[in-house]
């Protein structure tokens, strides 16, 4: 997907500024967003919206050069995903900006790690950990709804307990969590990272099944993932 020049205009105008870089620290964060964010008279409609979570999205994927198709990619297979489950327009709406939202956080995470092309370190790998806590923390503070911001936060989160940050079981995760977790999860394996090549969609669903296997993510979601996937191939 081409980036729209004006928004490519206006990104590389502001990022010449040291304030903007400063405002991105997680130490500034939350006094940016506050500062910057347009005092709104007029309620902006849904497509209004969703044209600024998708400028969002890009502004987090293009920090790094391995993700600079990942949100609006997970956008796209929640979309499928809504389709296939029948969920009203409200529904796939929120589900969808979830999608967009979902690595928002990861402007706290510094760029050497998010890029490292071997295994992290420790401390690096608890640095990462931390980004979906900032995405619920900075999506809560945009004001559009608690549980777009759960689905957003626990695209990490594991049945058994075992994910992060917050370490949420399976009574703790309701269907549209455990929805994006997946499709997050083959969002991620069928593209290339630092340390390896991108999988097959064949690859990636023998991976997805082990963990399903191994009682960390939702069979039944999986299931629908596969019809979802395979619609789209269709159409």
């Amino acid at each position: 997907m081409d980036f729209n020049p004006r928004l490519v205009e206006l990104f590389l105008s502001l990022s010449r500024r040291e304030s903007f870089w400063l405002d991105i620290e997680p130490n500034n964060i939350d006094y940016a967003l506050e500062t910057c964010f347009p005092k709104i008279d007029t309620p902006l409609g849904r497509d209004d919206l969703q044209h600024i979570f998708l400028v969002f999205s890009h502004l987090v994927d293009v920090k790094s050069r391995f993700t600079r198709k990942h949100s609006i990619g997970l956008a796209e297979k929640a979309k499928q995903y809504s389709l296939t489950c029948n969920f009203s327009q409200e529904h796939q709406d929120d589900f969808i900006t979830a999608a967009l939202l979902h690595d928002i956080g990861k402007i706290a995470v510094p760029i050497e790690v998010l890029d490292r092309p071997s295994r992290l370190t420790p401390a690096e790998f608890q640095r990462m950990t931390t980004h979906p806590y900032y995405t619920r923390k900075i999506v809560s503070m945009m004001g559009i709804g608690d549980k777009i911001a759960a689905w957003a936060a626990n695209h990490h989160e594991k049945l058994d307990g075992s994910g992060y940050p917050y370490g949420l079981g399976a009574e703790e995760m309701d269907f549209k969590s455990r929805a994006l977790g997946f499709l997050d999860i083959f969002q991620a394996l069928t593209e290339s990272r630092p340390y390896r090549n991108a999988f097959s969609q064949e690859k990636a669903f023998t991976i997805i099944d082990s963990m399903v296997e191994a009682g960390k993510i939702d069979g039944g979601g999986v299931k629908i993932g596969r019809e979802s996937f395979a619609r789209s191939t269709q159409a």
